[in-house]
Order: structure tokens, then sequence, then C-alpha cells
């Protein structure tokens, strides 16, 4: 309704303004069938590789996030395994018909659910209508105002937003908070949520690392000649080693162990 408001305004005040032609033109066909004319050759591979790297990476993390976020609404249990295979099918087999790659995405599935849908087939729905409309409204569709647009973007990202996390982030390890902080700070800087994602995980591999290593527990008895025994659980190095002899100093232990 928004987009067809804005696009009456504008097309009775006669209005200037960036429309979708302006950024692409979109087809009324179906895509051709066709092998790229690209030599298959060593330095090929060194160009695309990278580029296929991050984006299969990206893909696939986002996908990832979505399935398990989709499970926690449905209460249901997927494949990621069988997502992974799906999506990479997919993915080779649009590229024969000039397309883009794709993955699922957070903001699209939460507008799905929050329509009521709960299976698979709402997607399959929704890609027969998206290439229904293509094919039928092509040109309609190249004279919508970039604003409109832009407006429904920004009220999907304010729709699907947790706002009640906002609450509740002082209760979040502090850790966390800066990964997020930094990921968001690199993609917004520097347009890369490729290099976002990665200095994310590379940063919260160590950070997990070091406070599961402080989780150490210890159970403790005395045998019939008053020794004083400890059961340590958990890993045990530098970082949890200190904890543990400050945890068995503040325990004043004075006899036998």
């Amino acid at each position: 309704m928004a987009i067809l408001v804005v696009f009456g305004i504008v097309a009775i005040l006669g209005v200037q303004i960036k429309k979708v032609v302006d950024i692409a033109v979109i087809s009324d066909s179906f895509p051709s069938f066709h092998v790229s004319n690209i030599p298959f050759t060593l330095q090929t591979l060194q160009i695309i590789f990278p580029y296929a790297l991050v984006m299969a990476g990206v893909g696939l993390i986002e996908s990832l996030l979505t399935l398990n976020m989709v499970d926690e609404i449905t209460n249901s249990k997927w494949s990621s395994n069988r997502e992974a295979l799906a999506q990479g099918t997919a993915n080779m087999v649009n590229g024969f018909f000039g397309g883009m790659g794709g993955c699922a995405m957070v903001a699209q599935s939460l507008v799905n659910l929050n329509a009521g849908a709960r299976s698979r087939f709402s997607a399959f729905i929704a890609a027969v209508a998206i290439l229904a409309v293509i094919l039928i409204g092509a040109s309609f569709i190249e004279q919508v105002p970039m604003a409109a647009l832009v407006g429904v973007m920004m009220m999907v990202a304010i729709g699907t937003f947790q706002w009640v996390s906002i609450r509740v982030i002082n209760k979040f390890p502090k850790s966390d908070i800066f990964v997020g902080m930094l990921v968001v700070v690199i993609t917004v800087v520097l347009h890369n949520l490729a290099l976002a994602v990665l200095v994310g995980g590379v940063i919260s591999a160590p950070v997990f690392a070091w406070d599961n290593a402080k989780r150490i527990r210890a159970r403790k008895y005395t045998d019939d000649d008053g020794v004083k025994y400890y059961e340590i659980y958990g890993p045990l190095f530098f970082g949890s080693g200190a904890v543990l002899m400050e945890n068995l100093t503040l325990a004043k232990i004075r006899r036998k162990l």
C-alpha cells in the first residue's frame, strides 16, 4: 500500500525522483540457459576462488542463523546439512541462467513468519509470486520510486528488530556486546560484511575459550583418615589454573590434600 501511495503522489505531482529503472532494467522474460565462455585456467581460479569463498561463507552463516531463528519461533528442528546442500545446489544451477547467488535471509523470513507461515511451502509460494509479478508487471516495477522501497525496507527493519533486547542488554556478557558492536562498526564503515563476520568469529573464538576455561568445578570429600580430596571437572590451563589456586587459597586449606 505504501508503494502505491508514493507511486501515486509522484505520478500526480510529477516529482522528479530516482526510480527502479534508473538502477537496473527488469526483464519480463525467462532467462535462457548458457555456459559462460571463461578460460578454465589456474589464473581464473585464483581470481574467482576468493570471492566465491567469501560469498559461500557469508551465505552459509546467514542461512544457518536464519534456520536457528525459525526453529526457535516454530518449535521445530530442520537439518542444517540439508539446507546447506539445497542452497549450494540451487546457486550452482542458478549460475547457468545468469542469476545471482542467494541465501536465506533473516528479515524476509521474519516477515514470512509474522504473516502466519509455518512450512516450507510458503517459501515456494513466495518465489512463484515474485516470479509472476516480475513477468507480468516488470514495466510497472521499473517505475516504482526508490523512496518507496527505502521506506518499506525501513519499516521491515523496525518491525523485525527485537526491541526488548535493548532493555536486557545489561544482562548480556560484555564480550558478546563488544563483538556485536565491532561487527556493526566494521560493516557500516568498510561496507564489508564478510570481513566483519570473519573478525567477529576470530575474536569470539578465544573469548569463548577463555570464558569456558574458567568454568571449572570441584567436588570435595574427606576419607576416614581426615584427608580431603578435590576432584576437578573442566578444562585446566594457565587461565583456569590461576582461578583454581585462588579458590583453594581462599578456602584456607592447611591439611594434606
